[in-house]
C-alpha cells in the first residue's frame, strides 16, 4: 500500500491507500482507505493512531465493507 506522511515535527498527520486480499475460496482484492496522526516520542519511536474503511466488493453484497480503528507503535529508521 502507499502512505503519504506530512513532516510537519512531533505530530505528523498521514494518509494511507491499500488493496488488501481475502481468500475464501478464491482470492479477492479489495480497498483500503485510511487517515491517522503519528506522534513522536523519541527519534525513533512514534505512537500512531488511524481510522480506515475496507471494501471487497462483491455484487449484490454489502457484507463485504467495514470500518477498520487501529493503534500502534512505530519504529522509525
Amino acid at each position: 500500500g502507499l502512505r503519504a506522511l506530512l513532516p510537519t515535527g512531533r505530530v505528523r498527520p498521514y494518509a494511507t491507500l491499500g488493496v488488501p486480499v481475502f481468500v475464501r475460496d478464491v482470492p479477492r482484492a479489495g480497498l483500503r482507505a485510511g487517515a491517522g496522526v503519528e506522534v513522536g516520542l523519541v527519534p525513533h519511536l512514534a505512537l500512531a493512531a488511524q481510522a480506515s474503511f475496507v471494501g471487497f466488493p462483491e455484487p449484490g453484497a454489502s457484507e463485504g465493507k467495514a470500518f477498520v480503528p487501529a493503534v500502534a507503535a512505530v519504529g522509525v529508521f
